[in-house]
């Protein structure tokens, strides 16, 4: 029984990265597309259906929690997702979004995002770039790019350090969803060269590059 609740605090980008600084996590509640550009050491889940899953994956059990929002109205989606998976209320929010983060001068961060023919093409060069595959079992076995590293992303937690740090990474899951979650959790842990695949697997068998079964 959670009586009745407070608002979480909108906060302007100094308070914002005060708390930050202090030890709060980020997590930035919009798509993939967007978080393209975001604060530096944010994590990227976006609000939906599988939020609260992935939250739980990636969110340190008794953080204190700072929320960017695509809009305002999407501040109690994001509480109730995370109240009922055993967080507690957020910390507070973004007030403006990172409209107000970038036009006061504050750090940014970058994330790649590659389409499928953008990775083919680094593929075809024969770069040395590591294939990070965070689907589920199942979706591996189905087919996946040759030579892929296959970890799930609910299983990243406990084996990113498995991941060397002096390679290029392209994460890709099935869409783009659970990729951007797990680049933006290595981002988080100090991992500089990681690119986002957009479209996934999905988009990779719609163009008819090769897959391959083990």
């Amino acid at each position: 029984v959670l009586g009745s609740l407070p608002e979480p605090p909108a906060l302007q980008p100094d308070q914002f990265e005060r708390q930050h600084q202090e030890g709060a996590i980020i997590v930035d509640c919009r798509q993939a597309e967007a978080f393209s550009t975001h604060i530096p050491g944010a994590l990227n889940v976006g609000l939906g259906s599988s939020f609260a899953t992935w939250a739980g994956t990636v969110i340190p059990a008794d953080s204190a929690v700072l929320l960017v929002l695509d809009k305002p109205e999407d501040l109690w989606e994001a509480c109730w997702q995370l109240l009922r998976i055993g967080y507690a209320m957020p910390a507070g929010w973004l007030a403006g979004g990172m409209f107000a983060w970038r036009t006061a001068a504050k750090p940014l961060q970058m994330m790649p995002q590659w389409s499928v023919r953008d990775l083919q093409q680094h593929l075809q060069k024969g770069s040395d770039l590591e294939i990070l595959d965070v689907r589920q079992p199942g979706e591996w076995a189905a087919g996946h790019i040759q030579d892929a590293r296959f970890v799930t992303g609910s299983e990243l937690p406990s084996h990113f350090q498995e991941i060397r740090k002096n390679r290029q990474v392209a994460v890709i899951c099935g869409s783009g969803y659970r990729s951007s979650v797990a680049a933006s959790f290595l981002q988080h842990h100090g991992y500089r060269n990681i690119v986002n695949v957009l479209g996934g697997m999905s988009a990779w068998k719609a163009a008819k590059f090769p897959i391959y079964k083990d």
